[in-house]
């Protein structure tokens, strides 16, 4: 019996479970019947996107390296005074900042005591110059005597020999030949005397020159000691670091101010080593590359162009890369000073035929999206060839194809967008450069057409109240908006 109510039961349950997939069967397709009776505005359509785009376009482009750098003056001279006394005069222009042409008289000092050390050194170069041509004098006697002595003593000698002669045939006494003999030993002794004067003299001229030359010295030294007392600029120059005062005691050494020339300015800058490789050659030489260096003001620029000369002898500990050098082309009334901080821009050689893009429409596998004829995105890898701020430099690229200027996360391979072409940006710009005003379109709905959008909207189970609300108010009035009749038909042919 147990088991015939168990069966029972069992039975009941499994036609109660037939019956219940019968119910929900049944349910679901009159769901089904009534959504496809039912007028709906959902448009089933496949969703596009609004994407700006741009076309590929061959052009040649300029890289160029950014980096900031310090100015600095490779021909500057420290005024050191080479005399020291009292500041007699100092120019109007020789102050900080002020600037001096090539000959220009800055300062003197008082010339008083270097005018009387050059006087008396002249009085002694006279004295010196009387004292040389006493000895020249008294040379000349000197051999004019010695050349007398020498004649004198051959006169004796003969004498000495003839009366030898005589006193063989003794024709004289020995006593004739003695006092002869006497007489050439008194005229050797006088050749001798004579001789030593004029080594004297001789050694007294030598002595009276040097002594004038060492006097002519020290004539030049008091003629250069008393130029040095006015000092005029040697070049167009920018005065910096004045301390001459009028009436001021300096001493020799101290110095009294800092020249600059303006046309020997130069700018030092540090590039990465990146960087660097695109400025040297295949031999690793630096290449010649033309600079612009700017000072930035608040509200323009001040530029100057320059050319790379060297690299600095030896990389600053810490610091990476390389320090340049480059010479700049100033005029003698540039605005740029020694320490000014700037901003230079390197130039490379011109890429010819590449594709600039800006770096939004790359992404990291450097691949783009582009407009196929069918209206929808294919991914494109590219060649980059370099990246210069916000725009990359591509190559192998189609020219004329249209793509992606800004990659979105929604944006992907086979998207269809609506694209936005520059010409449409340029009709919706006036020539302010302001967006242009839309005037929104109204037009007339005859009765028969206006109950029809109100019957179908009031039927539309799918819509918010409110929305309904807002857009029966709508069509009641005497004039409708245009756009909002055609989205309700685009909405109506896709149900």
């Amino acid at each position: 019996m147990n088991n015939l109510n168990k069966g029972l039961v069992s039975l009941f349950l499994i036609f109660l479970t037939f019956g219940l997939v019968a119910v929900s069967f049944s349910v679901l397709r009159s769901t089904v019947k009534e959504g496809a009776d039912r007028p709906s505005f959902r448009g089933s359509q496949e969703r596009t996107y609004a994407v700006p785009v741009a076309k590929f376009t061959s052009t040649n482009f300029l890289p160029k390296i950014s980096s900031y750098g310090e100015v600095a003056s490779w021909n500057s001279l420290e005024l050191r005074s080479s005399v020291g006394g009292r500041i007699d005069f100092v120019s109007q222009n020789f102050r900080d900042g002020a600037v001096v042409n090539k000959g220009e008289l800055l300062y003197v000092i008082d010339p008083v005591e270097f005018q009387n050390d050059l006087d008396f050194a002249k009085i002694g170069l006279e004295e010196l110059q009387a004292e040389r041509e006493s000895a020249e004098a008294s040379l000349i006697l000197a051999e004019s005597e010695l050349k007398s002595a020498e004649k004198q003593l051959r006169l004796r000698q003969d004498n000495f020999n003839r009366q030898v002669e005589l006193s063989e045939n003794d024709i004289v006494t020995k006593s004739v030949v003695e006092n002869a003999e006497l007489n050439v030993a008194i005229a050797e002794q006088t050749l001798l005397s004579r001789e030593s004067a004029l080594s004297q003299a001789s050694a007294r001229k030598k002595i009276s020159e040097i002594a004038h030359q060492k006097q002519l010295l020290v004539v030049k030294k008091a003629e250069r000691q008393l130029k040095e007392t006015e000092f005029y600029s040697p070049f167009n120059a920018i005065i910096s670091k004045v301390s001459a005062l009028k009436g001021r005691l300096i001493t020799v050494g101290e110095r009294l101010g800092t020249l600059i020339d303006p046309l020997a300015l130069e700018v030092s800058f540090q590039v990465s080593n990146a960087d660097f490789d695109k400025i040297i050659d295949e031999n690793l030489s630096l290449v010649g590359l033309p600079v612009s260096v700017s000072l930035e003001f608040e509200n323009r620029d001040v530029r100057i162009n320059g050319k790379i000369t060297r690299m600095a002898s030896e990389v600053m500990e810490g610091a990476a890369g390389k320090k340049i050098f480059a010479s700049l082309e100033t005029s003698s009334n540039t605005i740029l000073r020694p320490g000014d901080f700037v901003k230079v821009i390197i130039k490379e050689k011109e890429l010819t035929s590449v594709f600039v893009v800006p770096a939004s429409s790359v992404d990291p596998n450097n691949k783009v999206l582009v407009l196929n004829d069918e209206g929808r995105l294919e991914e494109l890898e590219v060649k980059l060839v370099r990246r210069q701020g916000d725009e990359l430099v591509l190559k192998n690229v189609p020219e004329g194809v249209e793509y992606v200027i800004r990659r979105t996360p929604q944006l992907g391979a086979d998207l269809r967008i609506d694209p936005i072409r520059k010409e449409d940006l340029n009709k919706a710009i006036d020539s302010t450069g302001k967006i242009k005003k839309v005037e929104e379109e109204f037009i007339e709905l005859d009765e028969e057409k206006r109950q029809f959008y109100i019957e179908r909207i009031k039927k539309n189970k799918w819509m918010p109240d409110t929305a309904k609300e807002r857009i029966l108010k709508t069509l009641e009035k005497e004039k409708v908006p245009k756009k909002l009749i055609d989205r309700l038909e685009q909405r109506m042919k896709g149900s």
